[in-house]
């Protein structure tokens, strides 16, 4: 019997799990993506697992030039020529950081480092935007000065303690190609010594840093963007969702609280059908109207238009906490009334107290309302800087010049908060909406 049962069971458990991976499929191929570089997404044959992040260092000998008294605008010069070239030429094989080693006699005195995420960001929006990468062109007009100084370097005649990580030789074709860019399209003032390749699954988790510094360069008109980035729209979507989880856990409760223990039934019965009435209305067809209203109030296009349309109780909690209100024993309240207690003592003492559970279940559900909502934030902004995370994901993907792992890895990073809360409060959200009743 207990053979049978299992084998009855085996087809149901299978198919849950079955729509569990393809619940979590998008999800999963949507960070996939955003560890991989901006060729390999494109490829005809989808590729779900990433590579190792590949690490080109390359050693430059400037012991002829040691007496220079322009040394370091030199070295600074060919670290332009030796990591810019490298990724525009080399980017196709999967390369995720460059290294240059600038050495007098043995020992590094230059070192400077660039991730391929950084260097996408400077070819896309920065210094060399829409520009030829040609020798000409990378020197000219000082634009290495602040290339370099955008990407950072160290320089210290008396040394520094910087020396190559364990190298390999399975990229013998990728050393070749960069030391060919030297030899045909590039002249360096400095001798090239070698270039070598080393693995990292780190620089594939670095790849984050750079996302979250990408609207620093879409939106540099914007201060409060160019300097904080994502996380100018971090804040405000922390901002307007806190927002959301109190006005929505207070107000109705307030409204509720009246339609059950003070009215009378008849006319509670009648408020909570204006209520439901009103759960019917699609916000489309009012989504005009209260954008002319919010125009009118001045409250179009500042915090105001992003806060005030959260002060209305949502009708669906109202009528929530309606129901667990009338759950209550009489006895409550007519022990704390004959105690004095007030109306607004008993509200603030004992119904909310109690209503843990619904308090758990609305506050959730508000969070992720808050957080994912983006039509009417996307309709009553147009400054940059109070755009949440969703809708700079939206004007982001407007781009021609956006990548797709840039775009992938913003939106992992905005889904993170919510997978997080969900999984920290899921027993709350278990209890809220199956432990609403009370014992008399």
């Amino acid at each position: 019997m207990k053979k049978k049962k299992r084998t009855t069971q085996l087809p149901l458990i299978g198919l849950t799990i079955v729509m569990i991976l393809l619940i979590l499929f998008p999800l999963f191929y949507a960070i996939s993506i955003s560890f991989q570089d901006e060729f390999s997404i494109y490829r005809t044959k989808p590729q779900f697992f990433p590579n190792q992040g590949k690490n080109v260092m390359i050693e430059v000998d400037f012991s002829d030039l040691k007496y220079e008294s322009n040394l370091e605008d030199l070295m600074l010069r060919d670290a332009t020529l030796a990591i810019f070239p490298t990724y525009t030429q080399q980017r196709k094989e999967g390369i995720t950081a460059i290294e240059i080693y600038g050495k007098i006699d043995g020992k590094t005195v230059f070192h400077s480092r660039a991730h391929t995420s950084h260097l996408t960001l400077e070819n896309d929006y920065g210094v060399y935007k829409r520009t030829n990468p040609t020798q000409k062109v990378l020197l000219g007009k000082e634009r290495y000065l602040k290339f370099m100084d955008n990407i950072g370097y160290e320089f210290d005649l008396n040394g520094i303690d910087k020396e190559y990580s364990k190298e390999t030789e399975k990229e013998k074709a990728l050393v070749e190609k960069v030391q060919d860019n030297f030899a045909e399209d590039f002249e360096l003032n400095g001798n090239l010594v070698k270039v070598e390749v080393n693995y990292s699954w780190l620089q594939q988790l670095e790849k984050y840093v750079y996302y979250f510094e990408l609207p620093k360069y879409m939106f540099s008109q914007w201060p409060t963007v160019e300097k904080y980035g994502v996380f100018a729209f971090a804040f405000n979507t922390f901002l307007t969702t806190g927002w959301a989880i109190l006005c929505q856990v207070f107000l109705p409760a307030v409204t509720a609280y009246p339609l059950a223990r003070l009215m009378k039934k008849r006319t509670s019965d009648f408020m909570t059908m204006f209520f439901l009435i009103t759960m019917m209305i699609p916000f489309v067809s009012i989504m005009v109207p209260q954008l002319i209203l919010m125009q009118n109030l001045g409250m179009y296009d500042n915090y105001w238009a992003m806060l005030v349309p959260w002060l209305v109780p949502s009708p669906f909690y109202i009528i929530l906490y309606k129901a667990f209100f009338e759950r209550l024993p009489n006895s409550l309240f007519e022990a704390a009334r004959m105690d004095g207690g007030s109306e607004f003592y008993i509200f603030t003492k004992i119904c909310m107290p109690i209503s843990k559970p619904i308090v758990s279940l609305i506050a959730i559900q508000a969070f992720i309302a808050g957080w994912s909502d983006f039509f009417w934030y996307y309709l009553a902004t147009k400054q940059a800087s109070l755009w949440t995370l969703n809708v700079a994901i939206f004007n982001m993907s407007g781009s021609q010049a956006i990548k797709q792992n840039f775009l992938m890895g913003i939106s992992i990073a905005s889904v993170i908060p919510i997978i997080l809360f969900t999984f920290i409060f899921a027993k709350q959200l278990k209890e809220g909406a199956l432990g609403s009743s009370v014992k008399g």
